[in-house]
């Protein structure tokens, strides 16, 4: 058990000692916070809602929740504690041949209850809410759950989210100390007692018989042994307190003082009234006039009591925003619930651009946030709203609005990049519309080529010096010029980049080209130019040794239908009985990797291989192709994928449709057909309003083979239907955009 006073007071810790183990130390803990959520956020949530337009049955008002722990910083206990403790154990145990190791522990509670006092409003300003009974050990974890009415929820958040508080939770505990000891301590010296003369009380009883004569009788009793001793100044007693705490009153002192001379009465008559020169008249004479001359043993006493008591702590915490440990504007949610038809609609808009990186170019992202709905009254809802996220402002935010009917929670978004200068200012990157309550704009590249090419620094040696990579790109749609870059690689740096800001997305393909120079430098082997996708970030340039086997593997896939690629490649040299194989896959990150298959052969004549190719559809389900051989001394690069010949990408935009007046909704089917290599792609959109795009994506069998065609229905207002069908379409690039128009007769 622990024992009062307290030993040391550390950071404001108070510690004490056990009465029983040296090396065991308790401690009082002063922290109460926040428990936390497993993904590290406060458990703390107050909630202010607007049920209706009726104050009379009482539909507004706030709900507050919470759990609160009381514990101790770990950090403080294991250095600053610890130590110290260590320190007093071995200071009070320096003849121990092992020094015990300090520990130290929370104290365990007898009882206890824990109170929310808050300014709720209503009837009185302050409410006391009981919270029940904590654990008692452990981190004594308290649950608040509390209910106010709205002007005390509306001056609850006010003050919260302006820094201030007007709650605190308070506990009210017991537990179990015991106070420092009482000492009594008596001794009588032995040499100083020779002679003692007993004091006696002397009484006369006078009776008278039948007759009239009287008789006197006189008793004598002899007093306390010690008692005369002490009166000598022969005894030596004390009674003292190990503490203040200790309450030493009249009766208790009386007690100890009474206890200590019948020890000593009794020390006298079994060891100084025993033998000696006494005769047997003295010793059973109701008073003596001395005692043994002899005297050789002293009386020494040493009494020791202690009392158990109980203590009481009450730590208490006010609700600021210290204790949250966040800015509480996030801690507080307002919610208005008229009825069915009118609710409230939080979206939480992010963007993923990172501006560490290109913040030399890039000022901000604007994300338009755009509602538009109907009540139950036909009344018209719309909210607009532009966020910008700029380096020093990345938070995320929220849009909020008032929605119409329960299920119309669809909103438009859409996205814009600024520049600090370059050619153009700003450009839109994404636009479309969701239903998700978080938009992110995802933005990889705002506007920036990287393109790293490396080589194995063991080329450079025996016949190679250097290898010239030249770069070029150009895309005159996005306003970028064509610029070439060069750089070269040698065994110093087997590693160069292509970095460079062009202020808009980079979605056309690059081309590149490279030159090996030679040791005598008079000798150049020039391979390309090669093409390489927008997303590609490192290229590898192969090595030019005569008896190297060198295959590269690039993706080419429509990867709204396919979720991977998987290849099978082996080489066999049955004569030199060598072979390898390896397996090569791509999903959607990584769609525009290319793989690199390279290794020394012992043939260089021997350049075929087999290859296996797997597709795994987006249903679920596989394609596996024949098993083909290629000679990489023909075909160097393999294309892999249901693209072979490209993939070709279209926006479908219906913005010139009138439908405001006219068209309520329009329908387009399309179709592409090539039927020399078994490829049909179809897809069907619906319109209903002029902020809707969809994209169509044609993996191509045959890069020549570029036309598809389209179906119009027009669904009128007026009810009628007008189609347009067989219309002739052409994939102008790789990426095209058809625009829908109102009915050509209308």
């Amino acid at each position: 058990m622990l024992t009062l006073p307290a030993v040391m007071e550390i950071n404001g810790l108070s510690v004490f000692k056990d009465d029983e183990d040296i090396a065991q130390f308790y401690y009082l803990p002063t922290t109460i916070e926040l428990v936390k959520n497993s993904d590290g956020s406060p458990q703390f949530d107050f909630v202010v809602y607007d049920i209706g337009d009726d104050p009379e049955n009482n539909t507004s008002g706030g709900y507050l929740l919470f759990t609160v722990a009381l514990s101790q910083d770990e950090q403080v206990i294991e250095n600053d504690v610890k130590p110290e403790l260590q320190r007093l154990v071995r200071a009070e145990a320096p003849d121990m041949m092992s020094v015990p190791t300090a520990k130290i522990a929370p104290i365990s509670f007898i009882d206890g209850t824990a109170e929310l006092f808050i300014a709720t409003g209503g009837g009185e300003l302050v409410s006391r809410i009981q919270l029940g009974k904590p654990s008692l050990f452990g981190d004594n974890t308290v649950s608040v759950i509390a209910e106010m009415p709205i002007d005390g929820a509306a001056l609850f958040a006010s003050v919260l989210e302006q820094g201030g508080s007007i709650a605190t939770i308070e506990y009210n505990l017991v537990f179990e100390a015991r106070l420092p000891s009482v000492v009594v301590t008596a001794h009588i010296e032995a040499s100083r007692v020779r002679e003692v003369v007993s004091t006696w009380t002397e009484q006369q009883v006078k009776k008278k018989n039948t007759w009239g004569k009287t008789t006197t009788t006189t008793n004598r009793k002899r007093t306390s042994f010690s008692e005369t001793l002490h009166e000598e100044s022969l005894v030596e007693l004390e009674i003292k307190a190990g503490s203040s705490e200790v309450d030493l009153s009249d009766d208790l002192v009386a007690d100890l003082q009474k206890f200590a001379m019948e020890a000593m009465d009794s020390f006298i008559q079994k060891e100084w009234l025993a033998g000696g020169i006494l005769s047997e008249e003295q010793l059973s004479s109701e008073w003596m006039e001395s005692i043994n001359e002899d005297l050789q043993r002293n009386f020494d006493m040493s009494l020791t009591t202690r009392d158990v008591i109980t203590r009481a702590y009450n730590p208490s915490a006010g609700v600021t925003p210290d204790f949250l440990g966040d800015d509480p504007k996030k801690f507080v949610t307002r919610v208005s619930i008229g009825d069915d038809f009118f609710k409230r609609l939080e979206i939480d808009v992010h963007t993923s651009l990172d501006f560490a990186k290109y913040g030399d170019f890039v000022h901000s992202v604007i994300v338009h946030m755009h509602y538009e709905s109907v009540d139950e009254n036909g009344s018209k809802i719309s909210k607009a709203e532009s966020f910008i996220f700029t380096a020093n402002d990345n938070a995320p935010k929220k849009f909020v609005t008032k929605t119409g009917r329960s299920n119309d929670t669809s909103y438009t978004y859409r996205t814009e990049v600024t520049y600090k200068g370059g050619p153009v200012e700003k450009r839109e990157v994404e636009r479309g519309r969701s239903k998700d309550r978080a938009y992110i704009a995802s933005i990889k590249n705002p506007g920036e080529v990287d393109v790293t090419f490396n080589i194995a620094p063991e080329v450079f040696g025996d016949k190679i010096s250097a290898v010239e990579v030249t770069f070029e790109y150009a895309d005159p749609r996005r306003k970028v010029k064509r610029f070439t870059e060069e750089i070269l690689l040698n065994v110093n740096t087997p590693s160069g980049a292509v970095k460079r800001p062009i202020f808009a997305a980079m979605e056309k393909e690059f081309s590149y080209s490279y030159v090996y120079i030679m040791d005598d430098g008079n000798q150049r082997v020039s391979a390309g130019p090669f093409s390489g996708a927008p997303d590609t970030k490192h290229i590898s340039i192969p090595t030019p040794f005569e008896n190297t086997f060198a295959l590269t593997i690039q993706p080419l896939a429509d990867w709204s239908e396919m979720t991977a690629i998987i290849v099978g490649l082996s080489y066999e040299d049955d004569e030199n009985d060598f072979r390898k194989a390896d397996t090569f896959s791509w999903d959607k990150e990584h769609a525009s990797d290319t793989m690199k298959w390279a290794f020394s052969i012992l043939d260089p004549n021997k350049t075929m291989c087999k290859v296996s190719e797997t597709w795994i559809r987006e249903t679920g389900g596989s394609v596996t192709l024949p098993v083909k051989e290629v000679d990489v001394s023909v075909l160097p690069v393999l294309v892999v994928g249901d693209a072979l010949g490209g993939l070709a990408n279209l926006e479908v935009d219906a913005a010139d449709v009138d439908f405001e007046n006219d068209v309520r909704r329009v329908m387009i089917n399309l179709v592409y057909q090539d039927m020399d290599n078994d490829v049909l792609d179809t897809v069907a959109f619906v319109f209903r309003n002029n902020t809707e795009i969809f994209h169509w994506s044609v993996a191509m069998a045959d890069g020549t083979k570029r036309d598809y065609s389209f179906d119009l229905k027009y669904f009128m207002k007026d009810g009628s239907v007008i189609e347009e069908k067989d219309v002739a379409g052409k994939f102008a690039g790789m990426t095209d955009f058809l625009f829908v128009s109102s009915p050509s007769n209308n």
